[in-house]
Formats: C-alpha cells, structure tokens, sequence
C-alpha cells in the first residue's frame, strides 16, 4: 500500500511538472491514465483522482508560490463564483499576468479572505472559482489611532504605507500652527483618496485582513476630541515630555491608545496645554530629535511590543 501511495506520488509531481500547454481535458485524460497505470492503487483513490479539479495539478508546480492578493469590498459570490472588475483587473492580467488556473486570494477589508483560482478573464473583468472562505486573524489586538500632523511631500505616504504595516487601525491627518504646507480643499480631497490607496496596497502585500481608516485632514482642537473616553491619550512633546518608557509602566494596560504627532517644528506650547486639558499625557521618547515619521513609526512599534502583537 505504502509503495502504491509512492508511485502514485510520484506520478502527480512528474506529470504536473510537464512544461506542456494543454487543454484541461486532455491534460486530466494524461492524470487519469497515469492514475489507472497504477494497478496496486485502490479504486476509491482512482475515482477521487477522476473528480479532482484539473487546477489542483496545474498549481501543483507553483504551491512554493505564495498566491497573489487583491481587494475587493462586499464582494458577491453566485454559485461559488466572483467576479472581479475595475482596477484590480488591470492588476491581474497586465502586471502580474496571471491567467486561467492561477492561484488568487481576495479579501474584503473587513476580516475575510476567499481563496480560489482563475476560472476565465476577459478584458475587463475576471471570474474567480471560490474554494475557501476564511476569517483571518492577523489584527494587533492593541487599537491604536496615530493623529499625525501633516508632512512634507512624500514622507506622509511612506508614513502611512509602514504604519499600515505595523497594525495602526486608524490615522487622523492634522493641521497646526506649524504644518507645512497648507493645502487647499481640491488638494486635500486629492490627497486623502491616495492615502487611502496607499493603504490598501500596503494592507495587501503585509497580509491584514482589516485595511486602517484613514480620516480626512482635520484641524488640530478637532483631532483632539476624536478619542474615546477609554483611550490612553498621548501626545509626543520633546521639550518637557515624560519617559514614555515611565508612562507605560505606570499606565494600566489598555487596548486603545490614541496618539499625537506634530511637525517637523514640533507642537507649540499652548498646544501641549490644550492637548493636557482634554486629557492627554505629554511624553518624549529619549534626548534625541527625531524627525516626525521617525517618532511616529517608533512609537507605534513600542506600543505593540509592549501591549500588542509584535515580538
């Protein structure tokens, strides 16, 4: 039995490792021919090889690969099919170039993952076969909101690209007396629609199946109002700021923490003062100045070394 198991191994790897191109049919004929060869392998084995989808074998070569991952939100299945149009269209046919057969995995922002293969594309959109839905649990069970004042250039998008990274749930883009530059409306609805694509692709290629929420650029008394009662509120201040290492001992352990982050200039002192009377302990992070998107990813990383899924 052991020796019939081997050769009927055997027979899969060497077949789906044909660099041929077939049709699905002749190509499962070739499997189911290999399979009836195999005199000593019992017939329930034969019967389940014959039902076997053709895109089992021709995955077999590529099952090292790990499978490619696109969003899709609320998506719809009918009769274990998805459709995918839009962007991610052009994603899969153009820029990775997979085709029927291909192994794909789409998520939905929310938690879930559905795992399957390409049934059959077309220009503008592609039927993907369902074979798995799952819940996955890769979140930080630490909720963090980082409330980063606005950066220059492309440090708000690298910024935004790692903290999604690094599990942060939610980021509240601000201004303040010393944010540069100040945008206009076009300029920031333009902005917080990258952000927000920003996400997605860095949620994509880190794995999460819960994509952060990226807020609209506030005004910095109106960030300071958005934590909930039940958060532990900070606010990086590197003049007169307490050991952030001392606060966190001191602090009972929380699962929501709410941050702040200023300019590259850093928060004025009446700032500090507005943030200290909506209950916010100011903190620093040792005696070296770090730029902004340094202080904000280093404290992150902290927070869920400490209290979340890191390490």
């Amino acid at each position: 039995m052991l020796f019939a198991a081997q050769n009927l191994f055997s027979a899969i790897l060497k077949l789906a490792s044909l660099q041929i191109e077939n049709s699905p049919f002749g190509l499962k004929h070739s499997i189911c021919s290999c399979f009836a060869s195999l005199r000593m392998v019992p017939e329930k084995i034969l019967i389940r090889a014959q039902s076997t989808p053709f895109h089992f074998f021709r995955n077999l070569k590529k099952k090292d690969k790990a499978m490619a991952r696109f969003f899709i939100p609320q998506p719809r299945i009918e009769k274990g099919m998805l459709k995918i149009e839009g962007s991610e269209v052009r994603h899969i046919r153009r820029a990775l170039r997979l085709k029927a057969g291909d192994g794909i995995v789409v998520f939905d922002g929310s938690g879930k993952e559905y795992e399957g293969t390409i049934f059959e594309g077309g220009p503008s959109s592609v039927l993907i076969e369902i074979q798995n839905i799952i819940s996955v649990k890769r979140e930080s069970p630490l909720e963090i909101t980082l409330a980063q004042s606005l950066l220059k250039g492309e440090k708000m998008d690298y910024l935004i690209q790692k903290a999604t990274e690094l599990g942060v749930k939610e980021i509240i883009p601000f201004f303040s007396s010393r944010s540069v530059p100040l945008l206009d409306k076009s300029k920031r609805l333009k902005r917080y629609h990258r952000w927000e694509r920003i996400a997605v692709e860095a949620s994509k290629q880190c794995g999460r199946g819960v994509i952060p929420r990226i807020e609209p650029l506030q005004d910095y008394f109106e960030m300071l109002q958005a934590p909930s009662p039940d958060s532990l509120r900070l606010i990086l201040w590197e003049k007169e700021g307490a050991r952030l290492k001392e606060v966190l001992r001191v602090s009972e352990e929380k699962t929501k923490i709410f941050f702040v982050v200023g300019p590259e200039g850093g928060v004025s002192n009446e700032e500090v003062e507005h943030a200290k009377r909506a209950e916010f302990i100011a903190v620093n992070l040792g005696k070296r100045i770090l730029r902004s998107e340094t202080a904000s990813l280093c404290l992150l990383g902290i927070l869920q070394y400490e209290w979340g899924d890191i390490g």
